[in-house]
């Protein structure tokens, strides 16, 4: 028993070793953002592989701001189609030696004198037609309490304040610790208690496909207090998909719903509600291509 702790301690010093040895230093991402800089254009995404790596947070965060790039970055790991969807093109910044992230594999390398390896990933498809997070401000938002009360929420800056002085109760997008990852989502809280949050964008682009992903915040999960999730999608007032999540599950769905073939536009529809609403932190993420 006692050989093996030193076995384990040489063996976590070996990995350690590893990990530092490929940690860039400084002056190794020097031409990786003076390359960015030359190239990035404002719909690019930017990608750090792998996520816990070392990485000029100062420096990246700096460039994309003096290009007037939004400074979006992908977080997710794993990465989904809906996590990429958005982006015509995608930097990925990974160690020397380690290969992409599957979902952007068939990236192209860029050569360059440093440690660090930059690959640009072209999507193969079109845009979406439909981007909820992009037409958040245009959503009607209203919690339906117990009974037939209703609270119509206001879109203010950059999220639907819902007459409340809680934050947790706007609706907004963010990155947020959800899916056992960090990711960019709607939040979307299911207050009041026995009732419901509606989430309806109307008269939107009919499309072909309809992709939505979906989860529980790390914050939530972590509380005892709170109930299951229930998470409604609904296309003209019809509820096509229809989920309850365990109070205590971390995961991130993904799901693809077929769009009724039809002329002229769609109404679309999110509905989240919970018995006890308590710490009940949701995300959702949805796309129409």
């Amino acid at each position: 028993m006692w050989l093996g702790i030193p076995i384990l301690a040489l063996a976590l010093l070996i990995a350690d070793w590893n990990i530092q040895s490929k940690a860039p230093e400084e002056e190794d991402w020097v031409p990786v953002l003076e390359h960015l800089n030359d190239q990035l254009v404002l719909t690019d995404g930017v990608y750090v592989y792998p996520s816990w790596h070392q990485w000029p947070h100062e420096g990246l965060t700096s460039l994309l701001k003096g290009s007037g790039h939004p400074g979006t970055r992908l977080h997710a790991h794993p990465l989904t189609p809906l996590d990429l969807i958005r982006f015509p093109r995608v930097w990925i910044l990974l160690p020397r030696g380690d290969s992409p992230p599957k979902a952007l594999k068939d990236c192209t390398p860029i050569p360059l004198e440093s440690s660090v390896n930059l690959c640009l990933w072209n999507r193969s498809g079109e845009e979406p037609r439909v981007d909820f997070i992009k037409e958040l401000s245009k959503a009607h938002v209203e919690r339906r309490h117990k009974g037939k009360r209703k609270t119509k929420c206001t879109w203010k800056k950059d999220r639907h304040r819902c007459k409340t002085a809680k934050r947790m109760y706007d609706v907004r997008s963010y990155v947020g610790e959800v899916g056992d990852t960090r990711r960019n989502g709607i939040f979307a809280h299911p207050y009041p208690s026995k009732g419901t949050l509606s989430i309806a964008y109307d008269a939107m682009d009919r499309g072909e496909t309809l992709l939505v992903g979906y989860g529980l915040a790390l914050r939530g999960v972590r509380m005892e207090q709170g109930s299951d999730v229930v998470f409604r999608v609904l296309m003209n007032k019809k509820v096509v998909h229809e989920a309850s999540i365990d109070r205590e599950d971390f995961s991130w769905s993904t799901i693809e719903l077929p769009i009724p073939p039809g002329k002229g536009t769609l109404d679309y529809a999110f509905e989240i509600s919970a018995e006890n609403a308590s710490w009940r932190h949701f995300f959702f993420d949805a796309a129409v291509y």
